[in-house]
Parts: C-alpha cells; sequence; structure tokens
C-alpha cells in the first residue's frame, strides 16, 4: 500500500513558517529561532488552550498542538474522516521543562530532608501536593498524543514511541501499518526540547559525539561532533486512495519504509553498517528506483559520518548527498520527520539543499553537496540512524 503526504507543518530553529524556512536553508541562513509569544498567542485564539491555564503546560504541548493544528489544517482532514485515525508521538527527551520544574521541588525537599529541616521541608510537600494535576500530566512523553485527541476528536490509538535518533522512521513505519489495517490517515508529531535537557549534552560530551564548538559540520574532515537543536513538527500520512478520492493535494508518496538494526553495539554503529544494508536490500533489491537526492542522516560525529559514506559509496556513488544537521541541528527523536517536510519542500520546488558548514568533504568521490542544486527532484532517500544500531529508510516520491 502507498501511504500519501497530505499535510505538515514545523517550529524550529528557521522559524515557524516551512516556506520562510526553506528560503532560510537554501541561503544558510541558521539559529534564527521563533517568538514564543506568537506561538502561545496563536494556540489562545484557536482555543487549544486558556491564556490563564498555559502556565501549566510543557513549551512541547504548546508547540506541538500548533504544528497539529497547521498540518491538519493543510490536509483539510478531522475526525471525520476517521475518528479512530493513531496519533503518534515522536521524542527521545520526552517532556522536559515541566519534568525540571518538578525535579527541581523534590531536590530542594531531599535537601531539607538531609538538613533536618521539617518546616521547609514541609513547605515544598505542600508545593509538590499544589501543582496542577496538568503540569504533572505535563511530565509524561504520551500527554501530548493525548491532549491532540482529546482536542480534535480522535477515538484511535494514541501514544508516544522512543527509538533514539531514528525514532520517526519507526513512527512512520508503525503509521503505515495502521493504515493497512483500515485506517484513513495518521499524525505523527515528533518534539524535542534539547536545550532544556543538559542530560542529554553531557551524555554526548562523555562519548565524544558532541561538538566542541558548537557547530555540526556533516561529512566535514573538521567537523567535531553533532549540535542539539529544539524542534517541533506534525506530518500527516494518508493512505493514497483516500486522499485521491477526496481530491486532496499530495506532496509526496512511500511505497515502503524498513526498520532493521545492527545487532551489535548499543553506543557505536557496526563499522559494517549491515542494519542500512538490510533497509537498502529491503528498499531497492529487484526494484528500478532512481533515487535524485539522499536525505542523509549525517550528524557530524567522527564516527557515525563515515560509516554511512561508506554505504553509499556502495549503493549510491553518483547520488547528490548532503545532511540538513548542518542548518538545523540534530533534533534527535523528531529529526525524521523535520528533515522529511525539507524534502517535500525541495520537491515541491525542484532545488537540492547542501550541507552547511561543509568545507572539506571526507569522501572525494561521493556526490555531497556544498551548495544547492536546481533540477527536477523526483524521488528522495530519507535514512535515520541511532543508538543501538537502530537503521531506517524510505523513499520519498514526488506525486
Amino acid at each position: 500500500m502507498t501511504i500519501a503526504i497530505t499535510g505538515y507543518a514545523v517550529a524550529d530553529s528557521l522559524g515557524l513558517d516551512v516556506k520562510q524556512n526553506f528560503q532560510k536553508l537554501k541561503n544558510d541562513q541558521i539559529d534564527e529561532y521563533f517568538d514564543w509569544d506568537v506561538l502561545k498567542d496563536y494556540v489562545v485564539d484557536k482555543g487549544m488552550f486558556r491564556r490563564s491555564s498555559l502556565r501549566h503546560f510543557d513549551r512541547a504541548a504548546i508547540a506541538s498542538m500548533y504544528t497539529t493544528d497547521k498540518a491538519l489544517e493543510m490536509s483539510g482532514l478531522t475526525a471525520k474522516h476517521d475518528h479512530t485515525a493513531p496519533i503518534i508521538s515522536c521524542s527521545i527527551r520526552g517532556m522536559v521543562e515541566n519534568l525540571n520544574a518538578m525535579t527541581e521541588l523534590r531536590e530542594w525537599k531531599h535537601h531539607y530532608d538531609e538538613l533536618g529541616d521539617q518546616e521547609n521541608s514541609d513547605k515544598m510537600q505542600r508545593s509538590l501536593i499544589k501543582v496542577n494535576p496538568f503540569k504533572w500530566l505535563n511530565t509524561q512523553p504520551d500527554f501530548i498524543s493525548s491532549y491532540i485527541s482529546q482536542h480534535w476528536g480522535f477515538h484511535g490509538p494514541i501514544y508516544s514511541m522512543q527509538a533514539t535518533c531514528a525514532t520517526s522512521t519507526n513512527a512512520l513505519q508503525h503509521a503505515k501499518m495502521y493504515i493497512e489495517n483500515g485506517n484513513a490517515f495518521a499524525i505523527l508529531n515528533g518534539y524535542e526540547e534539547l536545550s532544556l535537557a543538559p542530560g542529554g549534552n553531557d551524555f554526548f560530551t562523555s562519548l565524544g559525539a558532541k561538538s566542541g564548538t558548537n557547530s555540526c559540520r556533516p561529512f566535514d574532515e573538521g567537523r567535531d561532533g553533532t549540535v542539539f537543536k529544539d524542534g517541533y513538527v506534525t506530518v500527516i500520512v494518508e493512505d493514497l486512495e483516500h486522499a485521491k478520492q477526496r481530491g486532496a493535494e499530495i506532496y509526496g508518496t512511500i511505497d515502503d519504509v524498513a526498520v532493521y538494526n545492527d545487532a551489535s553495539n548499543p553506543i557505536s554503529p557496526d563499522p559494517k553498517g549491515t542494519g542500512a544494508r538490510l533497509a537498502y536490500s529491503q528498499l531497492f533489491d529487484d526494484k528500478d528506483i532512481k533515487i535524485d537526492y539522499i536525505s542523509a542522516h549525517a550528524t557530524g560525529t567522527v564516527i557515525g559520518d563515515p560509516v554511512e559514506i561508506d554505504i553509499l559509496k556502495d549503493y549510491f556513488p553518483d547520488v547528490p548527498v548532503a545532511s540538513l544537521k548542518g542548518h538545523i541541528g540534530h533534533g534527535m527523536g523528531a529529526s525524521g520527520l523535520l528533515e522529511t517536510v525539507y524534502c517535500v519542500e525541495m520537491m515541491k520546488n525542484n532545488t537540492l539543499i547542501h550541507t552547511h558548514g561543509l568545507d572539506n568533504p571526507i569522501a572525494s568521490d561521493l556526490n555531497i553537496l556544498t551548495k544547492p542544486l536546481e533540477t527536477e527532484v523526483n524521488a528522495i532517500l530519507k535514512n535515520n540512524f541511532g543508538f543501538g544500531g537502530r537503521a531506517s529508510a524510505f523513499v520519498l516520491q514526488k506525486y
């Protein structure tokens, strides 16, 4: 079965407008970021939240409701088309802002307990008990899918998926399975609040995988690690026949989603790229698919990029390839969906986006783009890799 993308929206480091963001990609504009007040005004005006209650909701919930509203509006879909449509949230860190606030209160209580300061300990305990229940709920990764279902009236499965940096593509596979089993469409929501999650930065630093120069330079000889950036995105995928019957605008189609793993090291990719090669075999063996561009997973790490390069050399030595993480950073669980949106824009504009910050490519015998390329774009291979040797890929095709 073929699924179609019929709606999408983002709120990432480039801003809130996908078309404007795409122009920024072309022009090498990075680190713009958006105004949270604009986002808050939007969700209040739309009746998603009361302004007086916004303080109880995590930033991820606010941004995700914005992107979901925009994506559903773009698609023209409502619960009337399929009230059991699944909603899958994609995030590694989960809700962070409110969790940090709750953790701080608990740490202060523990501090006063150790000092034997019963008065202040009791005060902290009362503060915890008085916290609005929605603030507690906003610490749960699956809260967003629940709130989306409540607001729009969807009664289908709602849950959060975690599969390290390949989360989004795994979720896409799940969405496709739901549609094959009878659902008309699925809502995929990715979010990461990485600026609020120091633990993730510390972990990648300990691995030597976080950039010490705060500059993500995928495929470059001088790369020194990745850069985390917040990102929020919603993508609507729909049964192609259902989309055609209702006269929807179709922004791209996907026939197959391949998801595997290396069965190797939990924190380092298999040098042979076993999982990725299995994914490519599923997608391309005995199939005649011409690829115009590869949206690489490449995160700018010393170990990961060369493994991906070696795989690409064997399969697509002449196809233009680039990683968008030089522009928008690494959105971890949301990265696959964020990059998919910009791949759709590449097909719409017949313009391939290059790798930002690429001065000295690590592979001269691979067509790594260093500047935008205007050309006919009909098919894009999207890669997503992650810890645990996770490897997933799919081909996005112009309709």
